[in-house]
């Protein structure tokens, strides 16, 4: 229980530093898409997937106005994505030790996983267009 609120506190410490601030209000509709691509279970839909299949994580929090932000523009690339690659949303609030073990000290916090390892990451937010040049940089070939 203490690891779990020294990493909500450690989680809500760096997230002032990109500019995160918890907030109870949500715009109406906001996760809607996201819930189609929720965490279930890390061990099938990560690790299990990105044997065959690279997965984007993108760990975020609903109080985050980066993540709001990227949500949108990361949403639709998986879209156009196809099968090239599958999106993982990771929700710091319900998966902290998740978030503590890959290292997750500020969001959002973006992993590519491919045969069950990161294989590239960025904190932040992108435009679609860099989005697009990270994707093309790291995924496999």
């Amino acid at each position: 229980m203490i690891t779990r609120v020294l990493t909500f506190a450690l989680l809500a410490a760096t997230s002032l530093l990109t500019g995160c601030s918890k907030s109870s209000d949500t715009p109406a509709g906001a996760g809607t898409a996201t819930a189609q691509h929720e965490l279930a279970d890390f061990a099938t839909d990560v690790i299990a997937r990105s044997q065959t299949t690279p997965v984007l994580v993108d760990f975020w929090a609903p109080w985050c106005g980066p993540c709001k932000m990227l949500k949108p523009t990361i949403e639709k690339a998986a879209a156009d994505a196809g099968d090239r690659w599958k999106l993982v949303a990771v929700n710091v609030d319900n998966h902290g030790p998740l978030a503590e073990q890959y290292g997750v000290r500020s969001i959002p916090n973006v992993k590519l996983f491919h045969q069950g390892k990161v294989v590239a990451e960025f904190v932040g937010v992108k435009s679609a267009s860099d989005l697009r040049t990270w994707l093309d940089a790291n995924l496999p070939k």
